[in-house]
């Protein structure tokens, strides 16, 4: 599938050959996609001389601190002048792995009141931010590989070296949860191959996002894993709670229970995985699934979205109303299924 095809791909190269000023956006709670696609194009586009600013709503969490100059991502939270500045000089702000201006947070008010034009690069489904150019693709496994086949179909393929590589890499590797989810697309290799030619060190990559903890981390997904999961073995899922009390007696900091959410699914009869974390404004909901069983169709319904095997929603509630919610929804879906089935 190409993005960029002979009837908009010149207003596309238009709209950046006409900005001096570009901000590359993402989502709040910024993932490895997020800012892999965000570095992967900022770097790009810097070399053919533009001046880009990367800025999310709010602080990359430590476990990406290994990602080069990750530490040029500009947070809203912490530096709010410095990236309400960089959108309100911006000529053209990237949009990049989200769909819906919520997913911004407070930073939502400062992008809607930049007059500069916007570009949409996302995979998730239906999208509903207002933008002058949309590249949408929800069977694609992550934003970044978007954003590699973009700058491909801009011609500025010479650009994609080592660096932009492991960006790419690090992207496709954190929303596939390591190539073990929404990775069948073979074209997915293709990248990879060519990644790893251009001196990519996956292992390395993987060691230092996925498989490097820290005491504080361990001890709060042993805490989780014992004391705050249940099993349904009718609902073939698994539910981990996280309240506001377990945050404060483990020292929560924002992405050290990432990938959490992935560890039931190693139990053979479970299917489903749900993770629900209480936030001070609302219940976080991550949710994961095996196989072809879809668990979009039940964040969409809570007012969320995603993939069939990764989706994640936000409930204004209490952890017990959340977790019944789920539950009720997942049941639903179950007995929809057997329906078909019979």
């Amino acid at each position: 599938m190409a993005y960029l095809t002979s009837e908009n791909k010149d207003i596309f190269l238009q709209l950046i050959d006409n900005s001096r000023n570009i901000a590359i956006i993402c989502h709040q709670g910024p993932d490895g996609d997020a800012v892999g696609a965000s570095l992967a194009l900022s770097s790009v586009l810097s070399r053919i001389g533009k001046s880009v600013t990367v800025a999310a709503p709010d602080d990359v969490p430590k476990s990406y601190a290994s990602i080069p100059l990750i530490a040029s991502v500009r947070s809203f939270f912490s530096n709010r002048k410095e990236v309400e500045e960089a959108l309100s000089s911006a000529d053209l702000i990237f949009c990049l792995d989200f769909n819906s201006p919520d997913r911004i947070g407070k930073m939502k008010d400062a992008v809607m009141k930049s007059k500069a034009r916007r570009v949409q690069i996302d995979h998730h489904e239906a999208p509903t931010l207002e933008v002058d150019f949309l590249i949408s693709d929800p069977n694609c496994c992550s934003t970044a590989m978007m954003v590699y086949k973009v700058i491909n179909e801009m011609g500025l393929g010479e650009h994609i070296d080592k660096l932009v590589a492991e960006y790419v890499f690090t992207g496709m590797m954190t929303d596939t949860g390591n190539f073990s989810y929404n990775s069948r697309d073979p074209e997915i290799y293709e990248i990879i191959s060519h990644c790893l030619r251009l001196g990519v060190d996956k292992d390395k990559i993987y060691r230092e996002i996925l498989n490097t903890n820290t005491e504080a981390r361990i001890r709060i997904f042993g805490h989780l894993l014992d004391k705050c999961m249940t099993i349904d073995n009718n609902l073939r899922a698994a539910f981990i709670r996280l309240s506001k009390a377990d945050m404060n007696a483990y020292r929560y900091e924002k992405g050290i229970t990432e990938g959490l959410v992935n560890i039931p699914l190693s139990i053979p009869d479970i299917d489903y995985s749900f993770y629900l974390r209480e936030d001070p404004e609302c219940i976080r909901i991550s949710a994961r699934s095996k196989g072809t069983n879809d668990v979009s169709k039940i964040c969409a319904a809570m007012g969320g979205g995603g993939h069939a095997n990764a989706a994640g929603a936000e409930l204004v509630t209490t952890l017990d109303l959340a977790e019944a919610r789920v539950k009720e929804l997942l049941t639903n879906e179950l007995a929809n299924e057997n329906n078909i089935t019979e």
